[in-house]
């Protein structure tokens, strides 16, 4: 196979893992923008990790989730901290 072959058949594979991963992050956040990206971020990460390709259909449906999951918590986390930064506005008299 060549390296275009391969690529292509990754991408389809990460196709085929999207809208289950999707649906694990909306689970978790219960917002459709904040799940689309960690459910983008997921697949992007999943993409470049050599031992989620080794690993069995099984093994990767379960990182699938997991990583969903912990991309979803790390957005969240993120978020929050980010609400806790005044604005600009606040310090305006």
């Amino acid at each position: 196979m060549t390296g275009k072959m391969v690529v292509a058949g990754r991408m389809e594979k990460l196709r085929s893992y999207e809208e289950y991963c999707y649906q694990v992050a909306y689970y978790l956040l219960g917002e459709e923008e904040e799940a689309i990206l960690a459910a983008k971020s997921t697949l992007l990460e999943l993409g470049q990790d050599g031992g989620f390709w080794r690993a069995s259909e099984d093994d990767r449906q379960k990182q699938v989730k997991r990583r969903a999951m912990m991309q979803s918590l790390e957005l969240r986390r993120r978020q929050g901290m980010s609400d806790m930064i005044p604005q600009k506005s606040a310090y305006i008299c």
